[in-house]
């Protein structure tokens, strides 16, 4: 009798042990990443939103811009830079926004891991190769249920002439990504704007609505888990 009330003793001691566990499992940190067009002529392509750790960089300042980026920047073609972000293992989690975002307009995407750095990327499809950005913003002293707002700028990729013509912009009917770098400065760089047929660029095939400063964007980055 008493071996046996020994024995349900220690079993419901293991089930104890067992559910005390599973209440303090620690959940893999998620971060809803919200993106907001600021401008007032200028949709976006798809953009992406890439958690990752120190040694990633979606691009940096002052050097030249990797082909992936590239072909985001001047055709808003995500999927090179989506697929290199994921194949490596400094990225725990990578994802493209679900599609073109409009002036005035919000778009959404959630991503998940232990790494604490965040960088974005997409292109302003009314230029040659803009794109609006952040590059590497440390997450770690985001707690749980708090948000972050921030104001992005737009970046040239140095990659192809700011011609603005009607055969090289996306949005104008114009090709997108092409091989050959025409940029006499091939550095990514802040870029300088656009200079519109209204403003006596008779070349160009942009308007004045089509013009932007910066912050050409604004992402809210809330941690959910």
């Amino acid at each position: 009798m008493s071996s046996a009330l020994i024995a349900a003793g220690l079993g419901f001691s293991g089930c104890g042990d067992s559910d005390e566990m599973m209440d303090t499992e620690v959940k893999m940190p998620k971060y809803e990443i919200s993106i907001t067009n600021l401008t007032a002529g200028q949709p976006m392509a798809p953009a992406i939103a890439v958690l990752h750790n120190a040694n990633y960089m979606m691009y940096t300042l002052g050097t030249s811009a990797s082909v992936a980026l590239e072909t985001l920047a001047e055709g808003g073609d995500n999927s090179m830079l989506l697929a290199e972000a994921k194949a490596t293992t400094d990225v725990d989690d990578a994802e493209g926004f679900s599609g073109v975002l409009t002036p005035g307009s919000t778009l959404s995407v959630t991503v998940e891991g232990d790494d604490d750095y965040l960088s974005l990327a997409g292109m302003l499809v009314n230029t040659n190769d803009g794109f609006v950005g952040l590059r590497s913003y440390h997450l770690s002293h985001l707690s749980v249920g708090e948000a972050e707002r921030l104001e992005l700028s737009t970046y040239d990729a140095g990659t192809e002439a700011n011609s603005e013509s009607a055969a090289t912009v996306p949005a104008q009917q114009g090709e997108g990504f092409n091989t050959a770098r025409n940029d006499a400065n091939d550095k990514v760089r802040s870029h300088a704007g656009v200079v519109t047929a209204d403003d006596g660029l008779s070349s160009s095939a942009l308007s004045s609505i089509h013009r932007f400063d910066n912050p050409t964007a604004m992402v809210v980055i809330k941690r959910m888990q």
